[in-house]
């Protein structure tokens, strides 16, 4: 999976979605989505994700789950960084680019 236009599908528990709006610097209002995983939580592929929090775009069907208190999706395209700020962290799907990267 190293493509261009691949992507990661994750269902998460509705408690660990949380939307808000983002302000950009050009004065523009974005709905994003943040999830927190809990400590413990390990891949099947034996990654340890947890502790990690995903900030995406939140899709128009993501608030729908969300509101009707349905496990939320979220798709994350393959190869994402991962990165960590202020004990913020970002999620990378892609299995080797982000072994090396932290």
């Amino acid at each position: 999976m190293s493509g261009k236009g691949e992507w990661v599908n994750l269902r998460f528990p509705n408690a660990f979605a949380h939307p808000f709006s983002f302000q950009g610097r050009d004065g523009g209002t974005r709905e994003r989505m943040l999830v927190t995983i809990p400590k413990g939580v390990v891949l099947g592929d034996g990654r340890d994700v947890g502790g990690w929090n995903l900030s995406v775009r939140a899709t128009p069907w993501a608030l729908a789950q969300k509101r009707a208190g349905r496990p939320v999706s979220i798709g994350l395209r393959v190869g994402v960084t991962r990165w960590r700020y202020a004990g913020f962290a970002s999620f990378c799907p892609a299995s080797e680019s982000c072994q090396s990267q932290a």
